[in-house]
């Protein structure tokens, strides 16, 4: 890609940090746009236009967008209510929309997730094509808000793509893969059925080259990309890697869901556990009996991050290998070795 004007919102995320350093590397002029008062942490400041903004507003943005040749949009609210935070995403999305039409801004990349597809039946092949599942999590129904907003909106010449990622992991700050870590030092967390669900992990180098494929690819139009690997990665692959990098048993694996299913073969019993952990008293004991013996308490994750733990959706990247030329490259055993090498160099800042 030649050297272009990129305006990237989010830009101080996790993110949006690789995506600004790697535009950098190629000589890109950035607008690094953001609500949060982090700096954006980049090797070549001169090249970063760094806007703070804490609303999206048209007229503002205006006099920013014009000569732009992209805009990626990684900004999510996360704060206020929820409803607070899905009006918020609808409104500002609108507003960048219409701006990046008036400025007559080439492309609009959005990212999104691959958890707008819901809760799928196990080992099911997702595509593109797939139904949008109805979901009882807000940030999945806040995602689906969002695409179907982005691919609704008339945006005059504005091309606009939609990128919906698999699970980002891998080294850096706010991150997910940090949270976890720090998580894990500190408690035991608790994972159902062994943790044979699939995670569908991307690395995060990855997940910045399926952008800037998006940003310099044509005639994508309308067009929505899953960014997986095609392979499913069994979540206790993800997390005993953790595991090797802190060097200490963390994973307590539960053999019940929080709901019992027919084909158990002692359902009565799994039953009766599973409602036990629902009570939170339950959870507190064990936790601080846990805490006491072994000077960790337990994690326990919310109903709906045990689904996820237990889920098998297979996500098809035939569409991105086909029109974005895109094929993740890292392994989940060299993004693990990355991962370690980084932890062990900032461990001191991240314990």
């Amino acid at each position: 890609m030649t050297a272009s004007k990129i305006f990237v919102t989010g830009a101080s995320g996790f993110i949006g940090q690789a995506l600004v350093v790697k535009l950098l590397e190629q000589g890109h002029h950035i607008l690094a746009a953001d609500d949060s008062r982090s700096a954006i942490d980049s090797p070549d400041q001169a090249s970063v236009s760094d806007l703070k903004l804490d609303r999206l507003d048209r007229a503002a943005l205006l006099p920013h967008l014009s000569g732009c040749d992209c805009v990626v949009n990684l900004a999510h609210p996360h704060q206020g209510t929820l409803q607070e935070q899905f009006r918020s995403a609808i409104e500002s999305t609108q507003t960048l929309l219409q701006a990046c039409a008036a400025a007559q801004v080439k492309k609009f990349v959005h990212i999104s997730s691959t958890s707008v597809y819901g809760d799928p039946p196990p080992s099911r092949i997702i595509t593109e094509e797939s139904p949008c599942l109805a979901s009882l999590r807000p940030q999945t129904s806040i995602q689906q808000a969002l695409e179907h907003l982005v691919l609704q909106t008339e945006a005059g010449d504005t091309e606009v793509v939609v990128l919906q990622l698999g699970r980002v992991y891998g080294p850096g700050k706010g991150g997910e893969t940090a949270r976890t870590l720090d998580q894990m030092k500190t408690a035991f967390m608790a994972i159902a059925r062994y943790g044979t669900g699939y995670c569908n992990p991307i690395y995060i180098d990855d997940v910045v080259t399926a952008i800037i494929r998006a940003c310099e690819g044509s005639n994508l139009h309308g067009q929505r990309f899953i960014v997986s690997h095609d392979q499913p990665v069994l979540w206790k692959e993800l997390l005993c890697g953790y595991e090797s990098i802190l060097g200490t048993k963390s994973l307590i694996h539960l053999p019940i869901d929080y709901q019992c299913e027919p084909q158990d073969s002692i359902p009565f019993f799994r039953e009766a556990v599973s409602k036990m952990l629902k009570k939170k008293k339950v959870m507190e004991g064990t936790s601080a009996i846990a805490k006491k013996i072994y000077g960790k308490s337990i994690y326990y994750p919310s109903a709906d991050e045990f689904r996820s733990l237990v889920a098998q959706p297979i996500f098809s990247n035939q569409k991105s290998r086909d029109r974005l030329d895109f094929q993740p490259q890292i392994s989940l055993q060299t993004g693990i070795e990355r991962i370690r090498e980084w932890w062990g160099q900032n461990l001191p800042e991240t314990v």
